[in-house]
Formats: structure tokens, sequence, C-alpha cells
């Protein structure tokens, strides 16, 4: 199937299935805006992220460790996902213990609680418990997960007397802090978390919060693994090669869970950003009122369909001054080739702007 675009916005098809049955194929249209403060719907970025084919580490090297972008070639999304790929900027660039960042789209708020590096630490030898050692000053930390709570403990080593015990944080392998062992070797210089839960921090060695974090979370830890489904002998004998019967599309909403919005986001919400550019400070926009309208034309000659184009993916890139949206829109196919859909016209229209823009360009009535 081709694609007709009447904008200069890369494009791309993926293929899925619900079921053996069921194949669909996904329509994605990415585009880019600029990241500015001027309380303005955004503009068209000159320069155009590209549709991400696979996944991007930040290391190439490691491509265990945390993503910078992940593909957008999944084919369905169930709600949508803001991600913020940067750093925590301290204000006026003037180093700082900690701080607070905040990201805001329309109605979904969440605030990070940004530490400078810190560590458990048996500074007196009579103690029985450790003590904080820090935070360091700072003017700009990752917000990636490899800075969150969680970790493998290597110094706690698995307790044959405890065979559930597991020396590693299940909801995020990548994080720090966590400590397996009440021992003063699996504790003691045991680097903490850099970015926290405001209302749920770190308070003694063994606290447990759930990691937290605006980038893209690592699919290999809970809950977002438990969406990939059971991949055992039933699945070999019976559905091998297609997904297992417990998958979920949510493996592919690769957001922190109080940054994933049912229903997905509409184009016209309201974006406040605190703390995240060079400089600090806030950042405040509306993210575009834009459209994409997908139709299908088919091989049979039959009417065209008019397909709905869901805005899922959000993802901030503050330091490029960048940010980029991606709307998916879904169709069901005859022929897991897809040779029955010959065209996917790409149009564009404003969508209506919400009740603050409108009410500022005096176009809204309550």
């Amino acid at each position: 199937m081709r694609i007709k675009n009447a904008r200069l916005f890369p494009t791309a098809i993926t293929y899925g299935k619900n079921s053996p049955v069921e194949p669909f194929v996904s329509v994605l249209v990415k585009a880019t805006f600029r990241l500015e403060s001027r309380r303005e719907p955004a503009r068209v970025a000159d320069e155009q992220f590209p549709v991400f084919t696979a996944d991007a580490p930040y290391d190439p090297e490691n491509p265990a460790g945390p993503l910078e972008f992940e593909s957008d070639l999944v084919p369905f999304k169930p709600r949508a996902d803001i991600v913020l790929v940067g750093k925590a900027h301290a204000p006026y660039s003037r180093p700082v213990r900690s701080l607070d960042v905040t990201i805001q789209v329309g109605a979904t708020r969440r605030v990070l609680r940004v530490f400078g590096d810190r560590a458990w630490s048996f500074t007196d030898p009579r103690a029985v418990a450790p003590l904080i050692a820090g935070p360091a000053e700072f003017v700009e930390m990752p917000l990636t997960y490899d800075r969150a709570f969680g970790g493998v403990d290597e110094r706690a080593g698995l307790d044959p007397e405890v065979p559930s015990f597991r020396p590693w944080c299940e909801w995020n392998y990548l994080g720090r802090g966590f400590c397996g062992a009440r021992t003063v070797e699996s504790i003691d210089r045991k680097p903490l978390p850099n970015v926290e839960d405001p209302e749920n921090l770190v308070r003694s060695w063994d606290s447990r919060p759930l990691p937290v974090g605006c980038g893209f979370f690592p699919r290999n830890s809970k809950p977002r693994s438990l969406f990939a489904g059971t991949y055992d002998d039933k699945w070999k004998a019976t559905r091998a090669p297609e997904p297992p019967e417990d998958f979920r599309f949510d493996l592919y909403n690769g957001a922190d869970r109080s940054l994933q919005v049912p229903n997905y986001l509409a184009g016209n919400e309201f974006v406040s950003l605190e703390n995240v550019t060079p400089g600090g400070g806030p950042v405040e926009f509306w993210l575009p009122c834009l459209v994409p309208g997908v139709t299908i034309e088919r091989a049979d000659g039959k009417e065209p369909l008019a397909v709905r184009a869901n805005l899922d993916t959000l993802v901030l890139v503050p330091d490029a001054r960048r940010f980029y949206l991606v709307w998916r829109a879904v169709v069901g196919v005859e022929r897991p080739d897809a040779t029955d859909l010959l065209e996917a016209r790409i149009d564009y229209t404003e969508s209506s702007p919400g009740p603050e823009l409108a009410a500022r360009r005096g176009g809204y009535r309550a």
C-alpha cells in the first residue's frame, strides 16, 4: 500500500494482529515542532525527526541501557504516551542540591524530585542504620531510568533459604538504590536514586518505592514486561510465532504510567514544563491544533474508508528545542500482505482550540 501525504511529514506503515485471523495495518504520521515558550500553538520545526525504525539507546555500545528513543513502528497503542527525553536543569544554571521538575500536558501533571548524587553511608561505626551522604550540587541531571530507584544488588547474592528472594528490583533493572541484603557490605556506599516521587521518597535502606521518571520505561521491568505474555511450551506448541494469548498491546506504551493518557491526546492541550531546559525556568505553549485525516482506497473499488488517526505519542526533547507527535490510524485487512488496500491518503485539518486558547483568541464562549 502506498501513502499519499499532503504535507512533508514522515510516514510509515506497520502490520499487526489481534489474533491469527484478524490482521490489520497501521498508518502512522510523525511531525516535529519547535519547543518554544510562546503561549501559542507550536510551529512546525525546520528539521524533522525521522520515523525511528528501531530502538535508539543513549549508548550504542550498551543496548541494554536506557533508551533515548523507542521505535515508532508499533502497530497499536491503547493509550497516549507523554515522554520527556532530557535532563533536569538548575534555574539560571546555578548549582543546586535538589529541585522539582514539572511536566503538565492538559490535565496530566507529573512532578519529580531530583537530587544530586547521594549514597548510603555508615559514617559512625556504632550506627545501627546508615545515613544519607549528600546530596552533591549539580547543574544538570539526566532523567533516565538508570537514575530512578531500582537496580541489581551484586553484593547480596542469592539466599538458598529464601528461594523467592531476588537480589534485583523487578520494577526497574536499570536503577540505583535497591539493597538486597541487610548487611553493611550490601548497603554502605550504595548510590541512591537521583529521581524520585516527592510523595514517596526513599526514607531508609529498605525503602521500596516504585521507580518514577519521564523517559522510556524499560520493557524488561514490571509492570510493562508482564504485557508481553507467556512464552512457554504451550505457546510453542499452539501459537508460535504468533504472540501468546495473554499478550497485551499495553506493552507498546513506553511512558511512565502516570504520563499515559486514556482516550489519547486531542492535539490542542496546554503544555507547561519547568526546569527541563538549559537555565531552568518554565516553558509554556499549546500543542498544535492539527489533525491528520486518513482515507484508505481499496483494491476492489468499494467506497473509500475514512479512518480515525489517534494521537498516541508525544515526545518532548527540550535540549533540542523540539518535540514530536505520532498519530496512528488502524484499519483491518482481508489479506495478510494488505494487497486489498491500494493507497492511504493523508490530509490535514485544524482542530478546535482548547477553551483557554480560544478565549485568548476571542473565539470561545462557555
